[in-house]
């Protein structure tokens, strides 16, 4: 009895407190005797957007009480006794927040109270169609990368094609992913968007995706087609014999057409394409290519296989245009490796055909390769990339089963291996193990200076370097007494290199001191080697020289203009010839720099081929190409005639054009020696100099400088009683009180500088 009495007591004193407390949460808070009072609670994503759908509850002292959630208009409202209360907002719109010290106090003196969501800081990337319209499709995601190529995590696209990324202020890229196939948008080789990147204050950003052409998903040219094609005036080097693909499509003016290349095998993909539009091939423009066979638009990529390339044709002009490119797929693989060791399956796609390695190391290594299985191959290597097809008369007998072949590849080189299959059936597969055999230090032999070294001494001012003739009629006299070697006889003119000063255009291109030259496969990368056979070794190795004749191993670098830039080393082995050569950059020739040129010469000697003079034959090229740096000490010229002289005017069909006047790029003189399509002063100088030397230089404008590496033309002068003589290799010239006239297809005025002493 007396528990059911307690029982009934506490419950009445329960509902007590609740009815006075009015949901307060304990017995003991006393609210205000004021009546109640209607508080207004207004939540804002911005000054005038609501926030519907944000869960406001009431607290006061610890106690929390009802809570609503905002309506369309971002509003809540809640009868309570008038006194004073905290708010708390959960459930707000996503990448939104409370503003840090907001006011989130209601009273009774002001009962209406709004807050102004924070928008937490993320980047906005929107996807749209061609027509401005937003596009979406199911799985794709959008990231942002930083510029070292950090990602972070994707994020899914939004029905309506925007994505909110959240992240640190900085720069990114931005990098869609997981497009279905047909769709692309403007994209490098990394995959990441070429518009414009985020920033800290660049937020927002409107990506345009596009439905692209799978070129190679076509119908393949026929032999018709391709021969129609193939006579076209702009293309080159079009093979009729490889299976081809046209992509062909109307482009309006300033719109942009987009192709792709999936690929099935990896090799090299010819690309020709007419000139109405510019090409992007990756993000990269389309440049003339250097194995196109005579220039033109016309390109070849190494693409690999089972991957998709896109290609953008974009309309510069105001008219309607046609873009038309021809896709030639390879018929044998091409693959390009840079590994230590590893298996690699090549495709060979028809007999007598070669599938092609390209061994591409960091440093030099020397590689052993040899086919796995049964398939009756052959295997060759060479330092030239092989042809695609062999002799049909190669003996069967020549093909076995585990063919190999050793081949040591030199810093900054390719060395190529070409792989053929005997089969039944063709396309054949073969697969390759390939071994790195020896270590850049095994195949690196260091070259060391031997000889002691002096300080080469300075000349008078009435001496100049002369070169020394690159032919038979040069001998070369070594005289044990001091060292070096002079002209014709053991008292002759000493020899010398040019080592670290520019040469003379007309042995070598100009800006290219020795000492500082970078050789490498087709531009200027570090090599100064010889091959050689080591004792008891397999494979080839390379005479590293850059200490012996520069001393350092590798440029340093430092921020520029336009990014870092490579500078000799502060510090270099002092025991090296360029330390040693006098004011005018040249040092003896002594038989450790004979050797050295030589070796340099027989190395590089394709690299060299184009820029010095033109030899008699190839035995003359290969016996004096080396003595291009050579140059002795002859007597300096004096006369009247020395200077440099400024353009005047050029005759041609009749016209005379003088500095200052308008002048057609389709003249005598290319466009890049004219300033806003005028003549001036400076579109070319003539310099004769004290050496006996002429030469013609057209101002290149994109350089601000005179083209040096190429003379428009040069030769020899020399006095002749009274008059001068002049031997150029293309035009002719004469000198009459201070003023030139040279006569080729033009007739152009040169006058004598006012910047001579």
């Amino acid at each position: 009895m007396v528990k059911k009495c307690r029982k009934t007591f506490i419950a009445v004193l329960v509902a007590m407190c609740i009815t006075v407390g009015f949901g307060l949460a304990g017995c003991g808070d006393t609210p205000s005797n004021g009546g109640t009072t209607t508080y207004t609670v207004t939540v804002l994503t911005d000054e005038s957007s609501p926030a519907e759908g944000v869960k406001v509850t009431i607290k006061k002292g610890g106690a929390t009480f009802e809570y609503k959630r905002t309506d369309a208009a971002g509003k809540v409202t809640f009868e309570m006794p008038a006194d004073s209360y905290e708010i708390a907002l959960a459930d707000l719109p996503e990448h939104y927040s409370v503003a840090e010290g907001a006011n989130l106090t209601l009273t009774a003196s002001n009962p209406n109270l709004t807050v102004n969501l924070v928008r937490a800081f993320s980047y906005e990337i929107r996807l749209v169609n061609p027509d401005s319209t937003p596009f979406y499709a199911a799985g794709v995601t959008v990231g942002i990368c930083t510029l070292s190529g950090n990602c972070l995590a994707p994020v899914p696209l939004g029905t309506d094609g925007v994505v909110f990324i959240e992240a640190e202020k900085g720069d990114y890229h931005v990098l869609i992913s997981d497009l279905p196939a047909e769709y692309t948008y403007e994209q490098d080789a990394n995959g990441y968007y070429t518009g414009e990147l985020f920033s800290a204050t660049d937020t927002q950003m409107t990506i345009t995706v596009c439905r692209v052409t799978d070129v190679l998903a076509g119908t393949a040219m026929t032999d018709t087609e391709k021969n129609a094609y193939g006579k076209r005036p702009n293309v080159y080097s079009f093979n009729t014999s490889k299976e081809a693909y046209m992509f062909s499509e109307e482009v309006a003016a300033g719109a942009k057409a987009y192709i792709a290349v999936k690929t099935e095998m990896s090799g090299k993909y010819f690309f020709s394409h007419d000139d109405s539009l510019s090409y992007f091939f990756n993000g990269d423009e389309f440049k003339e290519s250097e194995t196109s066979g005579g220039g033109g638009l016309a390109q070849y990529h190494v693409l690999e296989g089972d991957k998709t390339y896109y290609i953008t044709a974009v309309n510069l002009g105001d008219k309607k245009t046609t873009a038309c490119m021809v896709v030639s797929v390879p018929d044998t693989s091409y693959v390009e490796y840079s590994g230590v060791r590893g298996t690699i399956t090549l495709t060979v796609g028809k007999e007598y055909a070669n599938a092609i390695l390209a061994i591409k190391p960091a440093q030099a290594s020397a590689y052993t390769v040899t086919t796995q299985g049964s398939a009756l191959t052959v295997v060759n290597n060479s330092v030239y990339e092989p042809n695609e097809t062999i002799p049909s008369t190669t003996p069967d007998g020549d093909f076995k089963a585990g063919s190999s072949a050793s081949v040591t590849v030199m810093q900054g080189k390719v060395g190529y291996l070409g792989i053929s299959v005997k089969a039944d059936t063709y396309p054949a597969t073969v697969e390759l193990q390939i071994e790195r055999v020896a270590t850049a230090s095994e195949v690196y032999s260091v070259a060391e200076v031997k000889e002691e070294l002096t300080k080469c001494a300075d000349v008078g001012s009435d001496k100049v370097l002369a070169g020394v003739s690159m032919d038979s009629t040069t001998q070369l006299v070594y005289n044990s007494t001091d060292g070096f070697y002079h002209l014709g006889s053991e008292t002759g003119n000493t020899v010398y290199v040019l080592i670290t000063k520019s040469g003379d255009s007309n042995r070598f291109e100009i800006n290219r001191p020795l000492a500082y030259m970078e050789l490498g496969e087709g531009t200027f990368s570090p090599t100064y080697e010889s091959s050689y056979i080591p004792e008891g070794k397999k494979y080839s190795a390379v005479i590293n020289y850059k200490n012996f004749i520069r001393g350092f191993e590798a440029y340093d670098s430092k921020p520029g203009l336009h990014g870092n830039e490579l500078v000799i080393p502060e510090t270099i082995d002092a025991n090296c010839y360029a330390n040693h050569v006098n004011s005018d950059g040249v040092y003896p020739l002594t038989k450790e720099l004979e050797k050295f040129l030589k070796d340099f010469f027989n190395a590089n000697s394709e690299l060299f081929y184009w820029q010095l003079p033109v030899f008699d034959n190839d035995d003359d090229y290969h016996n004096y190409g080396w003595m291009f740096p050579l140059y002795y000490y002859a007597d300096a010229l004096t006369d009247e005639i020395i200077g440099e002289y400024e353009f005047v005017s050029i005759t041609e069909g009749g016209n005379t054009y003088n500095a200052g006047d308008a002048y057609s790029n389709n003249g005598v003189l290319p466009g890049n020696s004219l300033v806003e399509n005028k003549l001036s002063a400076v579109s070319v100088k003539l310099i004769i100099d004290n050496k006996g030397k002429v030469y013609i230089y057209l101002y290149d404008s994109s350089k601000s400088d005179y083209d040096y590496a190429e003379p428009y033309d040069s030769g020899d002068w020399k006095k002749e009683g009274d008059g001068y003589t002049f031997e150029l290799t293309y035009g002719t010239m004469t000198y009459n009180n201070g003023t030139v006239t040279y006569n080729d297809t033009a007739v152009i005025t040169f006058r004598m500088s006012s910047n001579n002493n």
